[in-house]
């Protein structure tokens, strides 16, 4: 997953083409290290829970659920931004 954010934030040094195409590509990127992450997430949950673990026990778990939240919330504040930004043209 950290190799997709940090290939998402190289596309616009790395990527020949206009910047649509550019941006496109990052936003693939981004979208799929979401996607990896949640997934991941719910599989160790799952893991956990089918042999009787303890959820959420370590610092490392921690760390990667509050990494996951601070990501969310930033494609949010994004998505946010972009849809204001949006409705002030019309």
């Amino acid at each position: 997953m950290p190799f997709l954010w940090y290939a998402a934030i190289l596309v616009f040094k790395t990527v020949d083409g206009d910047k649509t195409y550019q941006k496109a590509v990052h936003l693939t990127l981004n979208g799929v290290a979401v996607l990896v992450g949640l997934v991941g997430v719910a599989a160790a949950y799952k893991f956990h829970l089918d042999n009787k673990f303890d959820n959420f026990y370590s610092l490392h778990s921690w760390f990667g659920i509050t990494t996951i939240i601070f990501y969310l919330v930033q494609v949010n504040s994004l998505a946010i931004m972009l849809n204001d930004s949006f409705n002030r043209q019309f």
